[in-house]
């Protein structure tokens, strides 16, 4: 059946959900060392990056991380630890626009998580990553999550949908078209090399 795609139903896909555990984060961590600790290094070592505003939100995401581990740590979904890592990095890259900040600023931040109890249950995906394939890689880890969603609201061919969530549909075209033209660009440099080696030879 036809539909008529808007803003709110971008809201009902994987990645919006899994980020939005984050944006609310959790409660109950105020005593723990990396609590403190991360949210001390964030407002003071980095002061003049202004991260005053997102520190709290920060190490309540950790917290959020952190309770589903501990409460039920059979039961723990490891692919939250992908979504944690972009959501960090998403709130962080913005205001620092650099790389090396940024990498010690994920580094600690991980660091001190696992200080806790929490050991290594996610690691930092990329350890040397600029901003631009952060975003890129971002866009295609959300894209890979909402894919299945995505080809069942838009299947029948009467689908609608709003400015926003064309938009939203249209970044991903071509960020995947993008992609795809760097893949043939890689076989077309591999298929020169073998052939420019079958020449010297």
């Amino acid at each position: 059946m036809a539909k008529h795609l808007k803003k709110e139903d971008l809201e009902k896909l994987t990645s919006h959900i899994n980020y939005s555990y984050f944006e609310r984060g959790d409660t109950g961590c105020e005593g723990l060392h990396f609590y403190s600790t991360v949210k001390n290094e964030l407002e003071e070592t980095y002061q003049n990056y202004d991260f005053l505003n997102i520190s709290d939100k920060i190490v309540r995401a950790l917290c959020y991380i952190y309770n589903k581990k501990k409460n039920k740590p059979d039961k723990f979904d490891s692919e939250l630890c992908p979504y944690l890592y972009y959501w960090i990095g998403s709130k962080i890259y913005p205001i620092v626009k650099d790389k090396k900040v940024f990498l010690r600023i994920i580094s600690m931040i991980y660091d001190e998580f696992y200080s806790s109890d929490f050991f290594n249950t996610c690691t930092v995906l990329y350890n040397d990553i600029d901003e631009d394939t952060f975003n890129t890689y971002k866009m295609l880890h959300d894209y890979s999550k909402d894919y299945v969603n995505i080809e069942i609201d838009t299947s029948h061919g009467h689908t609608t949908c709003d400015t926003v969530y064309k938009e939203f549909i249209e970044n991903y075209i071509r960020l995947l078209v993008f992609k795809l033209i760097l893949v043939q660009m890689k076989v077309l440099e591999t298929k020169c090399v073998v052939l420019h080696i079958k020449i010297l030879v």
